[in-house]
């Protein structure tokens, strides 16, 4: 640095080739470098942290591609998410993988987080077909699913609504490079959709022992995550996507954190040992 006195420049420090940042300090000028010297440390905390954001970046851009994820008890929605996201193990993918748009299905992933009573769900069958089952009471002895969904004796308000995510995972081969990919959809079952019939595409609404069940084939894709979310305005119930799908599982391993670590230059190796190095 140099500080610059009466049209004099007194040296204090080293002055660096270039990058230069002049700024005024009083009525005196001080010339510093603008540029840091300091070394790009990636030791593997480190480095798995960096994966679990890059993680959190992804999946969340996959939500709102097509949605807005309501989830509240944060900053922003995307903070609460990934604070939830910190429950999840990590999926370790190269450079390459992440500049080709890579995602993971997550079992478990939230979708939504809120005040409204949470909608328990499980992957099931009924009578042979594959099912999500819920815990969302009908009522007794009604006419319609819109009747058994909605009103005095029912689960749901008149002015709620019913958001049914669809989570598709894909796995294609591209110049002989496998590369997951995340899509996901949203539907939405209100009363007047409900009184329309079937609100779900390939899916049936049943009443079984008395609670709703979404029955179709599509629901026995392995390929595939589901959540229910029950909405009120802008107010949410909490859930999490159920999923068959294990894909997520070969990116969790030693080797491919190595591969990953790799695709970026590698680990930085510590001169002394350390707590986390022990």
């Amino acid at each position: 640095m140099a500080i610059l006195k009466n049209n004099l420049i007194v040296l204090k420090g080293r002055l660096k080739k270039d990058g230069m940042t002049f700024y005024q300090r009083g009525e005196t000028t001080v010339l510093r470098s603008s540029t840091s010297n300091q070394p790009h440390r990636r030791t593997r905390k480190q480095f798995e942290a960096r994966q679990r954001i890059a993680n959190c970046m992804g999946l969340w851009k996959a939500l709102t591609m097509n949605t807005t994820p309501v989830l509240a008890g944060g900053k922003s929605s995307y903070g609460r998410f990934c604070t939830l996201m910190r429950k999840l193990p990590v999926t370790y993918l190269t450079k390459d993988e992440r500049k080709r748009g890579a995602k993971l299905l997550l079992p478990g992933m939230p979708v939504s987080d809120g005040m409204l009573p949470d909608i328990e769900y499980w992957l099931g069958e009924v009578e042979g077909q594959p099912a999500l089952l819920t815990s969302l009471r009908l009522k007794e002895g009604a006419r319609s699913m819109a009747s058994a969904l909605y009103g005095r004796g029912a689960e749901l308000k008149r002015n709620e609504r019913l958001c049914l995510y669809r989570l598709v995972q894909t796995a294609k081969v591209e110049n002989g490079k496998l590369t997951p990919r995340l899509n996901v959809n949203v539907e939405v079952l209100d009363y007047d959709v409900c009184q329309g019939g079937q609100p779900f595409a390939d899916i049936e609404l049943r009443d079984v022992d008395g609670r709703l069940a979404l029955v179709g084939d599509v629901l026995g894709d392995d390929m595939r995550g589901w959540a229910l979310v029950r909405m009120n305005g802008d107010k949410a119930s909490s859930q999490k996507v159920v999923t068959r799908c294990s894909l997520y599982e070969q990116y969790l391993s030693e080797e491919a954190f190595n591969r990953a670590a790799q695709s970026y230059g590698g680990l930085t190796k510590t001169p002394l040992l350390t707590p986390d190095d022990m």
